[in-house]
């Protein structure tokens, strides 16, 4: 497998019907459209090239991994196994906004729970590729915990429907795991605001579509070089830091822009409906007041 940063791809993906509706659809038809250097490749994002015997003949074009085909090939495999488990409760979400695709398990009566899968590979482009770790992130971690965090490697994820993205979720949960010990302050912080959005998504009429706890682990590692003192994330402090990160998550859905933890280049919120992050800040808004007067 050969992964490249930089340069063009020989092709694109065109609707077949472009009446028919959103193009993450993972039911609706795309053919490719080929031509010379159609595409170039942006920062943070890849296109990967295989020895074409070696995968299914349909998921590659001219040596190209397809990132679309193989979200789908894994949307049809989810969609199969639901069907024939014949979970009543199990949903699969059609509409792929990121790399992931998405089941939710209805539960009347309690909020919904959202389950992402993603099809993943590893590549050999090193974790410090866009300039992590800055002098910021080493007066917030131990030397030694960025050092084993670099060791935990970069994987690949189809993103759109030609190329694929970085992923940093190995560095993202061992970080996370590492943190605060066995108080796990910012642990707890993370897990109280995936609630807050799982209660609201289950509330709101669409689900809110793109909304994941991709968004709140960065804003976690932002929030650690915010707050680089180990004192500050403990649990006799929990009050504040829950306080102070829903206030940097309402602060960062309201200006549609958080930066990736580890390419800044990068905004996770790029994309994402506004408003479904105004919906979701509204909510959180309402929570912090809740907890003020409590």
């Amino acid at each position: 497998m050969d992964v490249k940063t930089r340069g063009y791809v020989s092709f694109k993906y065109q609707q077949v019907d472009k009446k028919a509706g959103n193009a993450n659809n993972m039911n609706i038809a795309r053919q490719i459209e080929a031509g010379h250097d159609c595409l170039e490749i942006p920062m943070g994002y890849a296109a990967v090239y295989v020895v074409e015997n070696k995968v299914y003949a349909d998921q590659t074009y001219k040596g190209n991994l397809l990132a679309r085909e193989i979200k789908r090939d894994l949307y049809e495999k989810v969609k199969k196994a639901i069907e024939n488990l014949d979970w009543k409760n199990v949903v699969i979400n059609k509409n792929a906004h990121g790399p992931a695709i998405t089941l939710t398990i209805r539960r009347p009566g309690f909020h919904d729970i959202s389950i992402d899968n993603t099809a993943s590979l590893p590549c050999n482009i090193p974790v410090t590729v866009y300039g992590w770790p800055r002098p910021q992130t080493r007066d917030a971690f131990p030397a030694d915990t960025i050092e084993d965090a670099i060791k935990t490697g970069l994987h690949i994820v189809p993103k759109g429907d030609e190329l694929w993205a970085f992923s940093f979720s190995n560095v993202e949960k061992y970080l996370l795991n590492k943190m605060d010990g066995q108080n796990g302050c910012r642990r707890k912080v993370n897990k109280f605001l995936k609630k807050y959005a799982q209660i609201c998504s289950s509330r709101s009429e669409n689900g809110l579509p793109g909304v994941s706890s991709y968004i709140f682990k960065h804003a976690i590692l932002w929030a650690s070089e915010k707050h680089p003192d180990p004192e500050y994330w403990h649990d006799a402090n929990i009050a504040n830091c829950l306080f102070d990160s829903i206030d940097d998550v309402i602060r960062t859905l309201d200006s549609g822009k958080l930066p990736n933890y580890f390419n800044t280049s990068e905004n996770i919120l790029k994309g994402k409906d506004p408003e479904t992050l105004r919906t979701l800040s509204n909510y959180l808004k309402e929570e912090r007041e809740k907890l003020l007067h409590i």
